[in-house]
């Protein structure tokens, strides 16, 4: 007990995407039989039109009461604007977001 964890992932360009996956946190913590640690992640941050800013998506982990907030690109190529810089996108995505998150349920 205690050690348990909810990724919540949303596309930045899409805010409707954030709304279900804020839904779906809100519904993971009444059905947990503990305080899970929450990871809210955003996707897709480099894709044009951006509906959710990353200050929008920080503000709603924190009123989710999220351990961690996460943003990643679109692997390279994925996308004709794609950042050179997630050149490793599981590399990324470790550093990111599992660590931090492991880190938390291990702190809990």
């Amino acid at each position: 007990e205690g050690h348990d964890a909810v990724i919540a992932v949303y596309a930045a360009c899409d805010a409707e995407s954030l709304e279900e996956a804020c839904e779906l946190v809100r519904k993971a913590r009444r059905l947990a039989k503990g305080a899970p640690q929450v990871a809210l992640v955003a996707t897709k941050a480099d894709l044009r039109p951006c509906e959710v800013t990353e200050d929008e998506g920080r503000a709603r982990a924190q009123e989710l009461g999220a351990s961690l907030f996460a943003q990643l690109a679109s692997p390279p190529g994925a996308a004709p604007d794609a950042s050179a810089a997630a050149a490793s996108p599981r590399a990324a995505l470790e550093a990111k977001l599992l660590q931090p998150l492991l880190r938390a349920c291990y702190a809990a």
